[in-house]
């Protein structure tokens, strides 16, 4: 595990904030739109082993933390049939779509901060 140096711990508050943000936003939008009823599902939601990011186009994915921390967060947010959610940027959103296409559920635009069914999602 790589050692932080001091010197870096404002950037990595900062880079979590913003992810926790981006969270705690898609959170807040799958309760109001009725899809999280109970607190173990928002514990399922932020765990990190349900959660990747889509890096490259040749199928790297990373945690959402690492994701920030090399300068590739997530524009768009994938959610499978199982619960486990896809993020990637826009220029890799077709890729990631293909990865489980017969999965996905629903897509969640971080930008807008919209959740909508993947019936609604155009390639």
């Amino acid at each position: 595990m790589k050692q932080t140096k001091p010197s870096e711990i404002p950037t990595l508050i900062h880079t979590n904030r913003v992810v926790m943000e981006q969270a705690m936003n898609l959170v807040a939008v799958l309760k109001e739109q009725g899809f999280i009823n109970l607190p173990a599902d928002v514990a399922s939601l932020m765990s990190t082993t349900d959660q990747r990011v889509l890096i490259r186009s040749s199928g790297i994915c990373v945690s959402p933390k690492y994701a920030s921390e090399l300068g590739a967060p997530a524009d768009v947010i994938f959610i499978r049939n199982d619960g486990r959610a896809l993020g990637t940027s826009y220029e890799l959103q077709n890729k990631a779509y293909s990865l489980w296409p017969e999965d996905w559920t629903h897509f969640y635009n971080v930008a807008t901060k919209t959740l909508k069914p993947i019936t609604e999602y155009s390639r």
